[in-house]
């Protein structure tokens, strides 16, 4: 059962996530010239959907239910925690961190995202058809 639950870690679109994220912050360390839109931007639109399906994974695993998605509200409230540590917080206490109202707006728009890419994590129903019969 909780390899059916986690199967949100073997969905392209995580796997995808992830591939690109590491991408970049590979490109980052070996200090490849990026445009600044995808060193500084993209990180932070793709960090929230990964926290997220990560998030879900889990919440259906404690749960056992494949069915949970997790609220509009919930992801709000997440986005918005990221932007008060990342973007406020931890910019007082560290010279390493730097505020900026544009990465609160990628988590915002990363979360909703997710909203509305969550469906893909659906389990398929056994009896199911596929759509274009």
């Amino acid at each position: 059962m909780v390899a059916r639950l986690t199967n949100i870690f073997l969905h392209p679109v995580f796997i995808g996530c992830i591939v690109l994220y590491s991408l970049i912050r590979y490109l980052r360390r070996i200090e490849f010239a990026m445009p600044d839109w995808l060193n500084g931007q993209v990180t932070d639109l793709l960090c929230i959907p990964v926290v997220l399906m990560i998030c879900l994974a889990f919440v259906r695993v404690i749960k056992k239910n494949a069915t949970i998605e997790l609220k509009l509200w919930l992801i709000g409230l997440i986005c918005l925690e990221y932007a008060l540590i990342f973007e406020w917080m931890l910019p007082k206490k560290s010279a390493i961190y730097t505020a900026d109202w544009l990465d609160v707006c990628m988590y915002f728009t990363g979360g909703l995202i997710f909203y509305f890419i969550q469906p893909l994590f659906r389990p398929k129903q056994k009896n199911q058809k596929p759509v274009n019969s």
